[in-house]
């Protein structure tokens, strides 16, 4: 980031049949932690959730990759 070298740390575990990955960032004294939860629908669709605190307020963004 402009030029910076940003350390970030991700822990895998799987909660069922879903891969939740947290990943924290700290960036000038403000710590960052984003969640991703990837599933499989019953379509064979892969599915990712991501929910990060960037600003203070959190945000969720759901991609769908359709099988194809």
């Amino acid at each position: 980031m402009q030029g910076n070298t940003i350390d970030r740390m991700s822990k895998a575990k799987w909660d069922g049949a879903k891969l939740v990955i947290t990943t924290t960032t700290n960036i000038q004294g403000n710590p960052i932690e984003t969640t991703q939860t990837w599933s499989l629908d019953a379509s064979g669709s892969l599915v990712i959730e991501s929910t990060s605190n960037f600003g203070g307020t959190p945000t969720t963004t759901k991609m769908v990759y359709k099988k194809g």
